[in-house]
């Protein structure tokens, strides 16, 4: 009967290991000070790290008080993983309770003398990091657990262990360094104590001890306090600590870019005995990332056929200016499918483009050389550096566009015949909707002698034989096709020529003409005058006027004009000089 009952209890004690729940720890022996806060304190782009030291020294870690935890199911310290930092061996931070005075002693151990002079007492058994930080935004904020097994016996003692995160920099009101601990008592802040009241074992507790005649000694913030030695004598789960905080936020108020030195510290005081240990909340220390004021949301898809343009506002927000940089991706190709232009409709330097707290503009514009034979996307990356000291610290956004495939357009090369010269110019358009024009010399510069190279038929003024390229682009603006018009001039061997055989004679003189210009005709209907842009400058109508015809310069500047003369038996074209 001894061994059944014995084999029972062992069952019982077996259960009750399987099920409980502590906390776990990992020392991070090994590990440098500056790679072990990234990855396991700091979040976001908005704070940069550097001169980060541990126990005053930047080599890898090789003391125990120091480590990371992870809670598992253990809900009482409202964290689940962080940095764990301790007066000694962190493996006395591991839970069930089973004392009211545990120890953990490391021998030899370190002295923190930045804090020495903070304590009521002879600083003992300590862990510490050291480091700068620059961050985009004008606060910091990080989260935190204090427990200690001098809870609850030392409560209003003269020597109580002693822990802080200690900032030191300008101070955002006045621009004056300063240095002050930033673990405190929400909502405390007074005449008497300027900024709140620190977290300690004195000022933090389950409220029932009296004062003890103790400074800085308090009953009236146990809402924060976790007791952790029940009355019934149970062995709580969790950690090793008589009692602890909520889970905490220490915040402060920064200048953005300004370098800060912060100093977290834990240390016995008075003796090596009655560990104490600080939870940093993995991922908690962040700073905002800076508002670049995007008008557009980043996360949604911007549809628009080409050619689309839509105009983003930009600002500096938290700052006074800053520069973007723009990258792309998708399939869509900068400079052949779209491009960026500022607010006067020049295109954007993509390397630098400068931001101040007013307002500034840019456009994403589809290009007409897009060509789309099946839609394209657009993305585009905006790193926006606020620090010109530290360029670490960017800010990233993504914008997404969709450029839309249109109706498709088709163009045929063609060739236009005139006699003697050509007034009219026309392409020849197969299929398309909401068609639009550009007429190109063949060096690519815009076309010479046609009145309106953005029409698909314009008036001209052509006296030699001509090839020009169209391009024809569709409603979508991102379709397109080019072909090309040959304009070919025939010349009669005859006074001006005609553009049908021996269908009329026409004189047109003098030339060069200055007061007037006289046009025989018979049969004569309409006389026109073009320029040499092939703009229509004058229109007369006639009623088969037989004879001749004066028409007075007096409207007409000196230079190049064409003129085409109607006749009932057909047209004819001549060049003429005006001298005035």
């Amino acid at each position: 009967m001894k061994q059944i009952v014995t084999s029972f209890c062992a069952l019982v004690c077996l259960a009750a290991g399987l099920f409980a729940q502590n906390i776990t720890v990992t020392d991070a022996i090994g590990q440098s000070p500056v790679a072990f806060l990234k990855n396991n304190l700091i979040s976001g782009d908005g704070v940069y790290l550097f001169n980060v030291k541990y126990n005053n020294s930047a080599s890898n870690i090789d003391y125990r008080a120091v480590g990371t935890f992870d809670a598992g199911t253990y809900d009482g310290l409202g964290m689940q993983k962080g940095i764990i930092m301790t007066t000694n061996d962190i493996d006395a931070a591991v839970g069930p309770n089973t004392s009211g005075s545990y120890t953990a002693s490391l021998y030899p151990y370190f002295t923190d003398q930045t804090i020495s002079s903070l304590a009521t007492g002879p600083v003992q058994g300590s862990s510490c990091f050291d480091f700068d930080f620059v961050c985009l935004n004008s606060n910091i904020s990080f989260n935190y657990c204090f427990g200690s097994e001098e809870y609850v016996e030392f409560c209003c003692q003269q020597v109580n262990d002693l822990f802080v995160f200690l900032l030191t920099g300008p101070d955002p009101e006045t621009g004056e360094e300063v240095a002050k601990n930033i673990a405190m008592i929400p909502n405390t802040i007074s005449d008497d104590y300027p900024n709140g009241i620190p977290v300690s074992v004195n000022s933090v507790n389950d409220g029932l001890h009296g004062n003890d005649g103790v400074n800085d000694c308090f009953s009236g913030y146990s809402s924060y306090f976790i007791h952790n030695e029940p009355d019934d004598g149970s062995q709580p789960d969790g950690v090793q600590y008589d009692g602890f905080t909520d889970k905490l936020t220490a915040r402060a108020s920064v200048v953005p870019c300004a370098v800060y030195h912060m100093h977290i510290a834990i240390a016995n005081v008075g003796d090596n005995n009655w560990d104490s240990g600080v939870f940093l909340e993995g991922g908690s220390f962040a700073a905002p990332s800076a508002e670049t004021g995007l008008s557009v949301p980043t996360t949604d898809t911007v549809k628009g056929s080409c050619p689309f343009s839509r105009t983003i506002d930009l600002t500096a927000a938290d700052f006074e200016s800053g520069t973007v940089h723009f990258k792309y991706g998708g399939t869509a190709t900068y400079g052949v499918d779209y491009i960026l232009m500022d607010e006067y409709e020049n295109e954007i330097d993509t390397n630098s483009f400068e931001l101040t707290k007013e307002p500034r503009s840019f456009t994403i514009k589809g290009l007409p050389t897009a060509n789309l034979k099946n839609d394209k996307s657009i993305e585009l990356y905006l790193e926006t550096q606020f620090c010109a000291e530290f360029p670490q610290l960017i800010v990233h956004d993504t914008q997404h566009y969709a450029m839309i495939r249109g109706g498709d357009v088709k163009l045929a090369d063609t060739t236009i015949e005139c006699a003697d010269g050509c007034f009219e110019v026309a392409a020849n358009l197969i299929y398309g909707e909401n068609v639009t024009y550009q007429w190109l010399n063949l060096d690519g510069t815009v076309a010479t002698g046609i009145a309106n190279p953005y029409a698909g038929k314009s008036t001209a003024m052509i006296f030699e034989d001509r090839d020009y390229i169209v391009i024809a682009t569709g409603g979508s603006g991102c379709n397109s096709d080019t072909a090309t018009v040959h304009v070919k001039v025939k010349t009669k061997e005859i006074p001006v020529g005609i553009d049908e055989v021996d269908a009329a004679i026409v004189n047109v003189y003098p030339n060069p003409a200055t007061e007037v210009i006289n046009i025989e005709a018979e049969g004569l209907q309409r006389v026109e005058v073009y320029t040499v842009e092939g703009r229509l400058v004058m229109d007369r109508e006639y009623n088969n006027v037989n004879g001749s015809v004066a028409i007075s310069t007096d409207e007409l500047e000196a230079g190049v004009y064409g003129i085409r003369v109607s006749t009932a038996n057909g047209k004819r074209a001549a060049k003429v000089v005006v001298n005035k």
